[in-house]
């Protein structure tokens, strides 16, 4: 047998493992087939999946669905917890795992400090405060970080100007997938709002300090290697690269 099988079959027997335990302890009422409306609150279908649905509730779904019943409430409750707060697609995607929150905790931190604390304490991006109100998982305050950062880097690419609708659609959130292999968190106007109550944008553009932001983000997500390899031309990794290289 060759090696190239059993070095294959490793990879993608690891990966494979990791998303399945991701989606296996993830409730049903969480679930892409759920958030859709395509099952109800106990996985029950409640039609036949077509179209733009079918997304949600792929064969692989009802057949995850099936096992979790198999296993009852006890049997999922004592699957590994490791990837719990792993972003799906991210592990869809092989991403490594080694040091995950390591890499991206610094990310999240540098957006959310600009809520509690004043321009001049900002930059630093080594803690992170874990009680916040605002109802997100840490899983999705990356998403919600990472989707900031790269609506301040397609401003920036306007000339400071905050992004439209179409743009914000069609660009930023593509882009953020495409980048860092993590699904997007929030919409325009939620992000614009998050923006502006940070001091880091006004009703029409950034301001210094959310440009200082972007290239204290920049460094970060380009020493912890965050970006992609991915050829995809929403990938924003040369952008990433170019704006780290400024000071800040």
């Amino acid at each position: 047998m060759s090696a190239i099988y059993k070095s294959k079959k490793a990879e993608f027997d690891d990966k494979v493992y990791a998303y399945i335990m991701k989606r296996l302890r993830c409730p049903i009422d969480k679930s892409d087939s759920f958030m859709t409306g395509v099952v109800d609150d106990m996985g029950n279908a409640k039609g036949e999946p077509v179209g733009d649905s079918y997304w949600a509730c792929t064969k692989l779904d009802r057949f995850l669905i099936q096992v979790r019943n198999l296993l009852g409430p006890r049997g999922v409750e004592q699957l590994t917890n490791e990837y719990d707060d792993y972003d799906p697609m991210y592990l869809m995607q092989g991403g490594s795992t080694e040091n995950y929150w390591e890499r991206f905790t610094p990310v999240i931190s540098l957006v959310e400090e600009t809520a509690y604390l004043p321009p001049e304490q900002r930059g630093k991006g080594d803690y992170i405060d874990d009680n916040t109100d605002d109802g997100l998982t840490k899983e999705q305050r990356l998403g919600r970080a990472l989707t900031i950062a790269n609506f301040i880097i397609a401003a920036i690419k306007c000339n400071n100007e905050l992004v439209s609708d179409y743009t914000f659609n069609n660009f930023v959130l593509p882009s953020v997938e495409a980048t860092f292999n993590v699904r997007s968190v929030g919409s325009r106007n939620q992000i614009i709002d998050f923006l502006k109550k940070g001091g880091l944008a006004d009703y029409r553009q950034l301001s210094p300090e959310g440009v200082l932001l972007g290239v204290r983000l920049a460094k970060r997500i380009v020493e912890n290697k965050l970006c992609s390899d991915s050829k995809d031309e929403n990938n924003y990794a040369k952008e990433w690269r170019q704006l780290a290289t400024y000071g800040g």
